[in-house]
């Protein structure tokens, strides 16, 4: 089955999800339990929206998401993180095959969830797939980090991830950090005053060359 073709699926549209609460959704798990998002709660929750039987995009994302978290000293006692399967037709049996075969720690959740469950959810994250017709889906490549209150915290694209940002996304979700949006606006607070300084500098110069 394959994971992308031409179609282009838009990503997430930030402004309408960014401090949005996400559903209790209740999915259940490769051992066919339920499991709903407020066990997490109190910690941010790292989503990796995948289908099981991708064999291009979901098990790079995977592998380099699980190099990253690894890499995290105590990942499991301060974050959760879960592989969400939006394919409906994915079954407990085919969770743990995933499981297994992507050799996922004990503390990472993969799941599923009915149609009913499912898609409030997605649309909760603005996460948008097409199904091929030569098998497969069309979707974003991403993950989601929750913040601890389960509101929508960031979204990292691509295929694979640093340490470095994954911390700097979780560190936000946790409240240490501000976000993107503000160092940017302070970023450019310095930048413009920056220019001003130099514009007067200048200014002065030329006026009193004038004055000599």
């Amino acid at each position: 089955m394959k994971a992308m073709s031409d179609t282009v699926i838009l990503p997430p549209d930030e402004s309408k999800t960014i401090g949005q609460k996400v559903p209790n959704t209740l999915f259940f798990d490769e051992r066919g339990q339920s499991v709903r998002l407020d066990a997490f709660l109190g910690k941010p929750v790292v989503i990796s929206p995948i289908f099981t039987q991708c064999y291009y995009t979901c098990p790079i994302i995977t592998q380099s998401l699980k190099e990253v978290i690894l890499n995290i000293p105590e990942f499991e006692k301060q974050y959760g993180v879960i592989s969400l399967s939006f394919d409906v037709a994915d079954t407990p049996k085919t969770l743990k095959a995933f499981q297994g075969k992507e050799k996922l720690p004990f503390f990472w959740k993969v799941v599923g969830a009915t149609k009913e469950n499912l898609f409030p959810f997605l649309n909760a994250l603005d996460f948008k797939f097409m199904t091929l017709e030569e098998g497969g889906f069309a979707h974003p490549n991403l993950i989601i980090i929750l913040g601890k209150d389960h509101k929508v915290s960031s979204y990292l694209y691509g295929t694979s991830y640093s340490i470095k940002k994954l911390k700097r996304a979780l560190e936000r979700a946790q409240g240490n950090k501000p976000p993107e949006t503000w160092t940017s606006y302070i970023f450019l607070f310095f930048l413009f005053g920056f220019i001003a300084a130099l514009t007067f500098i200048v200014f002065r110069i030329n006026l009193y060359n004038r004055s000599s």
